[in-house]
């Protein structure tokens, strides 16, 4: 009789479960984000995952990969290493006015999760370009970087307007190397010159790059390498590749 009892139980238990096709829809959906390609970045990135205005969703995470049973429906998922100084809010990535900026990487996506199971891969994309700016014959000049984008959406990473600005530094081979995080168009990118004596002068190096075909929508910026020549006349620029050719000569 025990027997008779259990089997109307169990058959009871799968009708109501998720096991029956008609039933389906209602059933969760199994969202996995696999983080191990931030891996070699180092650190933890900062994850959110979420729905339209909704709170983000919680899940169980581990260092490098996250799941959660969640309700289907359309899922915006960001993945962000921000390094040491970036500003990481819940719906913009900022790099803090008078700071040269962090090497970001971030990974943004919409992801349809109306299937039982969903596996995404956030890949580290590369969400700055490191400029490299070499003088002919050195100078004691001093320059400072400054434009109108200096932080983008987590829910697509397109540049959005904040003030940036900040000085460089040369390093032991005399060049000067900076980072900028991704520019949106009309960004009024500057290199501000002073010379010792109190003399000033703007550069106009977002229409240096953008002559030089440089693209700041890639999913993965590129660097960007350029030497001024103070010697001649003019100011002579060259924009070269990273294999030594040279792209561009300007005189200006």
């Amino acid at each position: 009789m025990r027997g008779a009892w259990l089997f109307p139980s169990l058959a009871a238990l799968l009708l109501s479960s998720c096991s029956i096709k008609e039933e389906r829809a209602e059933c969760p959906c199994r969202l996995e984000v696999d983080l191990l390609p931030f891996a070699a970045i180092g650190g933890i990135p900062d994850l959110q995952v979420r729905s339209g205005n909704y709170p983000p969703v919680s899940g169980l995470r581990d260092a490098f990969s996250w799941h959660a049973d969640i309700r289907k429906g359309v899922y915006t998922i960001s993945v962000v290493h921000p390094g040491m100084q970036t500003q990481v809010g819940p719906d913009r990535i900022t790099c803090p006015e008078g700071m040269v900026p962090d090497s970001i990487y971030a990974f943004a996506a919409s992801v349809d999760c109306h299937a039982e199971k969903v596996h995404v891969s956030a890949l580290a994309r590369k969400q700055f370009c490191t400029v490299t700016l070499r003088e002919k014959e050195p100078t004691s000049l001093q320059y400072a970087v400054r434009s109108r984008f200096a932080a983008f959406s987590r829910a697509d990473l397109t540049p959005q307007p904040a003030p940036l600005s900040f000085s460089t530094r040369r390093e032991p081979d005399g060049a000067i190397r900076f980072r900028l995080p991704r520019q949106g168009t009309d960004s009024g990118l500057l290199l501000e010159v002073s010379g010792t004596e109190g003399d000033a002068w703007e550069l106009p190096l977002g229409e240096w790059m953008e002559k030089a075909g440089y693209d700041w929508t890639l999913p993965s910026l590129e660097d960007f390498l350029l030497e001024l020549d103070y010697t001649a006349t003019r100011i002579q620029v060259r924009i070269l590749d990273w294999d030594g050719g040279e792209t561009l000569t300007l005189t200006i």
